[in-house]
């Protein structure tokens, strides 16, 4: 009983100590805060963080962002007519 005992909780050890990408990157955070240069950068840093993640749990990021709408080209004025229309101007 004693030994079924020390597994079960061997396993229930093992099992927590296992780390998945989120909690190494937890503590590449914390390594990074301990070592910005002031407490001011430090506290900035964190609310910038807690912001994010606060809007992440709103869902803000739940969706990929809309693509911006390309620009259109600027084609300058010129007295030939076929300058004015860009598909009528040949690749070289």
């Amino acid at each position: 009983m004693i030994n079924e005992a020390y597994t079960i909780m061997k396993e229930m050890h093992s099992e927590r100590s296992k780390k998945d990408v989120f909690s190494i990157f937890g503590e590449e955070v914390a390594v990074t805060l301990r070592t910005l240069p002031t407490s001011y950068a430090q506290a900035t840093v964190q609310h910038m963080l807690s912001k994010i993640m606060y809007e992440a749990k709103l869902g803000m990021y739940n969706y990929y962002p809309i693509a911006e709408q390309p620009q259109q080209q600027y084609f300058p004025h010129s007295t030939n007519p076929q300058s004015r229309n860009p598909s009528t101007i040949k690749q070289h």
